[in-house]
């Protein structure tokens, strides 16, 4: 399926991706009621600034993939590695906001570095899994906590 249009918002419960999603220009509005969910070894392409997820974008499989989210014009995405099971279930969502009123940033663990404080992405799993986690933003002047 190739996305090339300004926008599409999902009206349904459920879009389900079984192949590949090819982002040229134009962004997919998805909400936790109304999600785009990828298969096991479906795949995104393409997404960029111009093109891709607004709102979360749900995986279930054991294939690497990148969630094709984003904000406000910015495409970040975050990347898993291959989880162990083929029914192994993830959401992921960009949020362009301080992480800061739902989190203290200045109590991380001390194994990481920074924190910002302009953006996160909120990773979930529908139980308990092993994967790396990958993710891709800029940075902004003044935007860290150390």
């Amino acid at each position: 399926m190739a996305i090339s249009n300004t926008s599409l918002t999902l009206a349904g419960p459920h879009l389900i991706i079984l192949n590949n999603v090819d982002f040229q220009v134009g962004r997919i509005y998805s909400s936790s009621l109304n999600t785009l969910e990828f298969g096991n070894t479906s795949t995104s392409t393409g997404a960029t600034d111009s093109g891709y997820v607004d709102g979360p974008v749900s995986k279930t499989g054991n294939q690497a993939f990148e969630f094709p989210v984003g904000k406000n014009g910015r495409f970040r995405p975050i990347e898993i590695s291959a989880p162990p099971l083929a029914t192994d279930q993830f959401t992921a969502e960009y949020i362009s906001e301080d992480p800061n009123q739902y989190y203290d940033v200045t109590r991380h663990d001390p194994s990481i570095d920074h924190v910002s404080r302009c953006e996160y992405w909120n990773l979930r799993t529908a139980g308990p899994c092993l994967f790396i986690v990958e993710l891709t933003a800029v940075t902004v002047p003044g935007d860290l906590v150390g």
